[in-house]
């Protein structure tokens, strides 16, 4: 896409947009101090999992996560993590049954540690008092997303599904304390605000609309990613640049439209592979790279992911993600 060209038509009033709201919860993300361990690159295909007993000491409702890690096998850079929670079985003191989880394609492995996650396909609240746990699925060949000895951890390397069927969570070895931050709200960035909310598809989860990086001038690596769809389904990313856009029910409960039409990017399907696939079921991506042109810096835009959604049976098949506002800086 060429944003120098689409500057003409860009909104003259430039809105504030600030950076990130602190997490709700932090585990152990004071420091970049992380175990420099490498996971394990299954021989069988299936994914990695570690879960993290967290019980919250105030009542939170969670819409996004974050954890530090990296990916250093290179052939992994086309898969996908996830960052999940779960519920607790009092009985067997291992995780229940996923509640909210978010997915996303991994980052360039030569940049080193940092921290990545996304938007959940839903939001969860987290009574006080009450056990969680924090599951991390990846696909070998990362730095373990840990810093030291603190609590108790469970992995099984022998489900390749979210829901763990046919899996038993074993004990594991060694205690770790997790590096992760649970917001309650949706990713944020230094120039990037979400608009409204996403509506739930026939699968039951909130499609969403989120970034990892930077709206940045000259960052060729921008990519804005959608999770939480049905799988195999056409995808248009939708671009405007009005800020004082007023939200439009496209005929489905509470799907509202929060961007103008000045041009789509169409022909995108959700994906259908697993976390060592290059298409992860539901999760969609579009690389935007943004040229080092100094006409950009001020830029304001905004983005939203519609899907075709067949097996909706109220209103148009077609859900909608939040929308996203940003600034070139």
């Amino acid at each position: 896409m060429n944003f120098r060209a689409l500057v003409a038509v860009a909104c003259l009033v430039v809105p504030s947009i600030s950076a990130q709201t602190p997490p709700c919860i932090g585990l152990n993300d004071a420091t970049n101090t992380a175990s420099t361990a490498v996971s394990f690159v299954s021989t069988n295909g299936s994914s990695n999992r570690r879960a993290w007993r967290y019980t919250p000491s105030t009542t939170v409702t969670v819409a996004s996560g974050t954890l530090y890690t990296n990916t250093v096998a290179t052939a992994s850079t086309s898969y996908h993590m996830s960052l999940e929670i779960w519920s607790d079985d009092p009985t067997t003191s291992k995780p229940l049954q996923r509640l909210v989880g978010t997915t996303w394609s991994l980052k360039n492995p030569v940049i080193g540690q940092r921290w990545q996650g996304g938007n959940f396909d839903n939001t969860v609240t987290m009574n006080a008092g009450t056990t969680y746990w924090i599951c991390w699925i990846e696909p070998g060949g990362s730095t373990v997303a840990q810093q030291s000895t603190a609590t108790a951890t469970f992995t099984t390397n022998a489900a390749t599904s979210t829901t763990l069927a046919g899996a038993t969570w074993t004990v594991a070895t060694t205690l770790s304390a997790p590096k992760v931050r649970l917001y309650c709200n949706k990713l944020e960035g230094v120039t990037l605000l979400n608009i409204g909310d996403g509506c739930a598809g026939s699968n039951g989860s909130v499609g969403t609309l989120f970034a990892q990086t930077e709206t940045q001038n000259g960052n060729t690596n921008f990519t804005l990613e959608g999770f939480g769809f049905v799988p195999n389904a056409p995808a248009i990313l939708v671009i405007g640049f009005t800020s004082a856009f007023s939200p439009i029910n496209i005929g489905t409960p509470g799907c509202n439209l929060y961007s103008d039409f000045a041009f789509i990017i169409e022909g995108a399907t959700t994906g259908t592979g697993d976390w060592r696939s290059p298409t992860y079921a539901g999760h969609v991506k579009y690389q935007l790279p943004i040229p080092l042109d100094p006409a950009l810096v001020g830029l304001y835009v905004t983005a939203q992911l519609g899907v075709i959604d067949t097996a909706l049976t109220t209103g148009v098949p077609v859900v909608m993600s939040n929308g996203i506002s940003l600034l070139i800086w």
